[in-house]
């Protein structure tokens, strides 16, 4: 039975009420409520219509164009607008990951509702009052109580000073990082609200998509030493501003205004504060202003994911320390910085990771309470064999530091999956995506780990629903290259490399609205070349791998490739001598690809050979002492 629009009851006003009953929910459309077992389930207004679109229509494929049409019929909403909302209501019917009981992707169509919908039909008053008011809820699960959800969007830089966006940007995660640590408040990471960077905004809409129940928005300008803050507290389910201030400041007082700002926000949204949270809500890492803009800067620059980009990063943090040398925040930036370039193969690992190691002990000796350190230093031990293991432990107190810190959750999914650990990876990397729905590398690292474990078929819709959010997101691409041909559909994977090497002649960047774009470097991905040779190998195209394998030796003589690149063509190639003569390579290099020896699919052809053994234990042995 289809509804002209989603918010429209299927009954006449005073008819029968038609009741829903799926699995343990019953859907009162007369009131504009879910239960489940006599409790309400808290959904925004748009989620409602949503699943009552679903609903009603149980069996059928709603396409995409019906579901934005009817749903949000007088609105212009993108496709990726939906697959948010679809994630929200899938969370709060208490859906596990990829269970889909009750809503089925259909694939580059729509959605399907799959479960057993019964439909009774009962007097108008009695489908009434089965349950209380919502309150502060969030998606967090069916009819809980959780924390107040914010979700604190990017600041507009009113002067459209490009060389001020930084500093709109800058305070915006500022905001983000010291409202996190607070345990009754859920905000939404950085990488997801940054998608709506740039946007013209229907709070209303952004605050459905989003699911939250609060939104901070504001205004940033800049003039001479003066900055001028313009900020809203809004109730994301009317619309209705909870509280807005403005601020003409001078720059030096920064810290103050942010201070004021975060504790109106706690204030308006009713929250008790310990001392000890009040404290930490308004810690502040470093005394200096200055320090704190070339901070601001380094982070601006870092979150571009661009090799220029965490160069001229690496810069700021190391200006903000000659500022402040007690900077613990800016220490833990230099070393993501550092391992951020090893990890991308572009300098050799022994020449920045002792720095990086170097800069996280230093953000810890200052700061032991720093989650952000914590991480930092979590990441730089997996270069050293002995203290892999002991990665876990900074871990699991970063988040215990900060249980928001979506960082933590995605480097730690990560880490687990290489230890081949991987339902606990997956339950890891659910916690991340929690925090930071839409972040396009926390869903890349989900399929990652479904690959590794060997779950191909799932990595593959995984990196189908990437493409909702984005389809010129490039590493899907690539890595759903790797997928198919570990299926064997090595035609298709030479496609989808095709398509990451044609995007990006060189590097990539992440836009302010969250999207990639080339970069301005023309040096072609040297990774993205070699998985081609080797899809060349496998497809039988042998001629077409040996000329890129001759390609990348001749790269290799301009700049620095990492050695297990030329290790993939040799497997491709059936060439086990040259396949393990680069790997060595790589072992002596200290390569981020030593982490992922135990679980990549692509090495299998080589873990029945004695000298993969030896491989492995020199890997996990190779010390501090080594470099």
């Amino acid at each position: 039975m289809k509804t002209s629009t989603g918010s429209e009851s299927p009954r006449d006003l005073n008819g029968p009420a038609v009741i829903y009953e799926f699995g343990p929910f019953l859907m009162d459309p007369s009131v504009r409520r879910l239960f489940v077992g006599g409790r309400p389930v808290r959904l925004t207004s748009k989620l409602f219509d949503l699943l009552l679109m679903l609903v009603s229509n149980s069996g059928e494929v709603m396409t995409k164009e019906e579901l934005m049409q009817k749903v949000w019929p007088d609105q212009f909403v993108e496709e990726s607008n939906l697959t948010v909302s679809m994630s929200a209501l899938r969370k709060a019917l208490g859906e596990r990951y990829k269970e889909r009981k009750y809503i089925e992707t259909v694939p580059k169509r729509g959605y399907r509702f799959v479960a057993r919908v019964d439909e009774s039909r009962v007097a108008a008053t009695e489908g009434r009052g089965r349950g209380g008011g919502g309150g502060w809820g969030t998606w967090g699960g069916v009819a809980e109580k959780s924390a107040i959800s914010l979700a604190v969007l990017p600041l507009v830089n009113e002067g459209r000073d490009p060389d001020l966006e930084y500093l709109a940007d800058g305070l915006a995660e500022s905001f983000i990082n010291s409202l996190s640590r607070i345990p009754q408040l859920r905000v939404l990471a950085r990488t997801t609200v940054f998608r709506y960077k740039g946007k013209e905004l229907d709070v209303l809409r952004v605050g459905g998509e989003l699911n939250v129940r609060a939104l901070l928005t504001g205004r940033v300008l800049q003039r001479g030493g003066r900055l001028l803050i313009n900020v809203e507290l809004i109730d994301a389910e009317d619309g209705a501003q909870m509280w807005g201030a403005k601020y003409d400041r001078l720059f030096s007082n920064i810290f103050e205004v942010q201070e004021e700002i975060t504790a109106e926000v706690w204030d308006k949204l009713k929250l008790r504060l310990s001392p000890r949270e009040k404290g930490l809500l308004n810690k502040r890492h470093t005394g200096s202003t200055e320090a704190f803009r070339h901070y601001l800067k380094g982070r601006f620059f870092w979150n571009k994911r661009s090799i220029t980009g965490i160069r001229k990063a690496v810069g700021y943090f190391r200006r903000a320390l000659d500022l402040d040398p007690d900077y613990s925040l800016a220490y833990s930036g230099l070393a993501d910085g550092y391992i951020t370039l090893a990890d991308y193969g572009v300098v050799p690992p022994r020449e920045v990771v002792p720095k990086a190691r170097e800069a996280a002990a230093r953000a810890l000796m200052i700061d032991d309470t720093l989650a952000e350190a914590y991480t930092s230093s979590a990441s730089v031990k997996k270069y050293y064999g002995p203290e892999f293991a002991r990665a876990e432990r900074d871990y699991m107190r970063a988040i215990e530091l900060n249980p928001r810190y979506a960082t933590a959750h995605h480097w730690y999914g990560d880490y687990l999956a290489k230890l081949a650990r991987f339902d606990e990876a997956v339950e890891r990397i659910k916690q991340a995506l929690e925090i930071d729905p839409l972040s396009l590398i926390v869903n890349k690292t989900m399929a990652k780990i479904l690959y590794m474990s060997r779950r191909f078929d799932r990595a593959v819709e995984q990196c189908l629903e990437i493409f909702e959010l984005d389809p010129a997101f490039g590493p899907a691409n690539g890595l759903l290259s790797y997928v198919y041909a570990a299926q064997g559909r090595y035609e298709e994977a030479i496609s989808e490399i095709q398509k990451l090497i044609d995007f990006t002649t060189g590097e990539y960047e992440v836009s302010p609205g969250g999207r990639l774009a080339p970069a301005a470097s023309s040096l072609s991905d040297p990774e993205a070349i070699a998985a081609l040779g080797y899809f060349y190998a496998l497809a039988g195209r042998r001629g077409e791998a040996l000329r890129l394998l001759d390609g990348l030796r001749e790269l290799r003589k301009r700049r620095y490739v990492e050695p297990h690149t030329l290790a993939m063509i040799f497997i491709g190639l059936g060439d086990k001598d040259g396949a393990f003569e680069w790997l060595g390579k790589s072992c002596a290099n200290r390569s981020s690809v030593l982490g992922y020896l135990k679980v990549w699919p692509v090495l299998d052809p080589l873990r029945s050979d004695s000298r993969f053994a030896d491989l492995c234990r020199r890997a996990s042995t190779l010390g501090r002492t080594d470099w």
